[in-house]
């Protein structure tokens, strides 16, 4: 029998309501505990970035900083060059990697976003195999719609969560809380070599998600994955890639945006209800990244569209919890808003390893940034190959 636990309130689940009151208590409290711990000497903590080491941890005999291993950078795979410019590895590289989880004995955990589907496609469409499913040790449903939970993965050895939280933020929010909430809190349940998938209630455009296999391999060498490559039929003999040029990423912003995937079209009147209260305060993706605390320092980085991709844990602890709080408040004020389509951009950047120079040195040599125009603005920053 499936180990099931519901945490919830007696508010609706649509947004208003007692629940939605207390959230947005919670968020005030935080706000004020911060502006508290500003007066405070900041804690030290071992979370600190790749390759740095904090003075709590150094050694007293030893004054000098680690230098991180090949191992700590992103793995650019140059036996398949083209594999590489969409995000890919070889089947080589992820038969190890898998091997390298199983060694390791990683765990898998899935982080599911709910308004109103069900849910069967994750076993019956995305981890198919048995051996896949006994990967998965948790799954963690934040419902926001105020609708049952219908099809949930069951199995003996799977603790089942369910959270209910108002209807803000969409999917982004639903993983910022519960990164924000959950994955710090529990080091026992949530191992660093664990493997994190973040998913949505719906298998939209399930025909160009990468395989479970494929997403975990990735996840175990890159520290992230994403579901969905770089191959819509629009696209194609434009040969982008799955990275952007930051400098241009960073101008990104949109001024509306109509739900794809739930409904086929909609009245001038719903899709002007749909986008009141849609524009950010933030300008643009870079200063929402600015607000973040997440320092975009590198020529490229990769991007992830759709919304469903998977991390390892460690890749999530080595962010500070100010910018997963922040990140979580942010896409608390509304339901549709411009800071969501700003943390799907970013999602990649918060949370894969970094670019060696040899990397961006090559897709210097590859790509030449589209003009964020038409289309393509959706994908501003984004490489396509040199002609």
């Amino acid at each position: 029998m499936v180990s099931w636990h519901f945490v919830s309130d007696s508010g609706n689940g649509n947004g208003s309501g007692l629940y939605l009151n207390s959230y947005n208590d919670e968020i005030a409290e935080r706000h004020k505990l911060q502006d508290i711990n500003k007066q405070k000497p900041e804690k030290l903590s071992v979370r600190t970035p790749l390759g740095e080491q904090h003075p709590s941890t150094a050694s007293t005999t030893n004054n000098s900083i680690s230098k991180p291993s090949l191992s700590d950078y992103y793995m650019y795979d140059e036996s398949d060059p083209g594999l590489a410019w969409i995000g890919g590895i070889s089947e080589e590289a992820t038969k190890d990697a898998i091997e390298t989880c199983n060694n390791a004995s990683c765990k898998v955990h899935l982080v599911v976003s709910h308004c109103d589907k069900p849910l069967d496609y994750i076993f019956k469409k995305f981890i198919k195999s048995r051996e896949n499913q006994d990967r998965v040790a948790s799954i963690a449903i934040i419902s926001k719609c105020g609708n049952p939970v219908v099809g949930a993965p069951e199995s003996e050895h799977i603790i089942v969560e369910v959270i209910t939280l108002p209807n803000v933020g969409r999917c982004d929010h639903s993983y910022a809380y519960w990164i924000s909430h959950v994955a710090y809190n529990d080091v026992d349940m949530y191992g660093d070599d664990d493997i994190v998938y973040f998913v949505k209630d719906n298998d939209y455009s399930f025909e160009r998600w990468r395989s479970f296999e494929d997403m975990l391999g990735l996840a175990m060498i890159n520290g992230f994955s994403c579901a969905i490559s770089q191959n819509l039929d629009w696209q194609k003999g434009l040969g982008l890639s799955y990275f952007h040029l930051i400098s241009n990423l960073r101008k990104f912003h949109i001024e509306s945006h109509a739900r794809e995937g739930r409904h086929s079209d909609f009245s001038a009147r719903e899709l002007e209800k749909q986008n009141r209260g849609f524009a950010s305060t933030y300008k643009s993706l870079g200063v929402y990244a600015d607000y973040l605390g997440l320092e975009l320092v590198q020529r490229y980085s990769p991007v992830c569209y759709g919304g469903i991709f998977a991390t390892k844990v460690s890749q999530i602890r080595k962010r500070s919890t100010k910018t997963w709080d922040k990140l979580e408040e942010s896409l608390s004020r509304a339901d549709n808003l411009e800071e969501g389509h700003f943390a799907e951009r970013l999602w990649a950047s918060l949370l894969v390893k970094p670019l060696t120079r040899k990397v961006m040195d090559q897709l210097d040599s590859r790509g030449k940034p589209v003009k964020c125009e038409g289309q393509l603005q959706w994908y501003c920053g984004v490489l396509a190959l040199l002609d």
